[in-house]
């Protein structure tokens, strides 16, 4: 009967000394793990962080571009310093990258429509010719024109959009920033991606005929078709437009005269991309630097 117990007993001992040894194993495994777990949200949080101040660094480099520039210029022009693509470039254990675009090779949507609320035909022309360009049903636009004018007259009005399952108010009033325009009627992901890269609501309307593109060059009158758009491109990569003046030897007298008022050899605004990577952490940074008379001022800002 002893030797029974004394077995029971050592028994005991052994589930014992098992229970205990599984229960520091699996106290030591749960430590480890979450030992490294943390220690992968501090790295991540570092190179975070790290990552944030690197794009942050380059939008305030694009800035002294910017600013330096506009000490010593009178002009903009794409074979400026800010207007290079730089390639990501090695800092601090980690890489920028930085592109600064001109916000006046663009055309201002916001510009349709006057300030008596009157639509300007100019403009409405120049995106007519650009919505069919890029085969965009053009009565869009007058959808987007009802959206940025102050009346709520018309199909695609308030009376409209509060019949949506997500219902909202037509905003009759100029656009803040330009993905608004995806809550207009039938502005799908599709035609927003067609008109976006042509498209600003941040300049002050003129068009920099030293950085804009071939195709809003054509958008501007109908008396500039391709062969003349690539042909003003050409003449100004030989030389840049010191005044706008000199654009009359590539156009008719007509067609100059029809676009003198819209064009410009200066910029107000720029949209400067920054980018900072560690390892794997990415943090972009999207800002759109406005510069009028020399001063610099931040009028948009986000963190991706």
């Amino acid at each position: 009967m002893i030797d029974l117990l004394r077995k029971s007993e050592k028994g005991v001992a052994l589930i014992l000394t098992l229970l205990i040894t599984a229960i520091l194993v699996t106290l030591i495994v749960e430590v480890n793990y979450s030992t490294q777990v943390d220690l992968m949200i501090a790295g991540n949080f570092r190179n975070d962080l790290q990552a944030y101040y690197l794009a942050k660094s380059g939008i305030n480099v694009a800035i002294s571009y910017l600013k330096y520039d506009a000490e010593t210029t009178d002009t903009d022009n794409l074979d400026e310093d800010w207007a290079k693509p730089y390639p990501p470039i090695p800092v601090g254990g980690g890489f920028v990258e930085v592109v600064t675009e001109d916000e006046n090779a663009r055309i201002n949507v916001n510009e349709v429509v006057k300030e008596d609320g009157t639509v300007d035909q100019q403009i409405s022309d120049a995106l007519t010719r650009l919505f069919e360009m890029l085969e965009v049903d053009v009565w869009i636009l007058d959808a987007v024109i009802n959206w940025i004018d102050p009346d709520d007259e018309g199909e695609a009005e308030s009376s409209y959009y509060e019949t949506l399952d997500s219902p909202y108010v037509c905003k009759n009033a100029p656009l803040d920033i330009l993905s608004e325009l995806l809550m207009i009627k039938d502005v799908t992901d599709e035609v927003y991606g067609k008109v976006s890269k042509y498209l600003t609501v941040h300049s002050n309307g003129m068009i920099n005929i030293n950085t804009v593109g071939k195709e809003v060059l054509m958008c501007l009158d109908e008396g500039i078709d391709e062969g003349i758009a690539e042909g003003i491109i050409q003449y100004r990569g030989e030389k840049p437009f010191d005044t706008k003046g000199e654009l009359k030897e590539l156009l008719d007298d007509e067609v100059y005269k029809r676009i003198e008022l819209i064009i410009d050899v200066q910029s107000n605004a720029f949209s400067v991309t920054s980018m900072g990577m560690v390892e794997r952490v990415e943090k972009t940074i999207r800002a759109v630097i406005d510069r009028e008379a020399k001063r610099i001022s931040c009028r948009y800002w986000k963190t991706e």
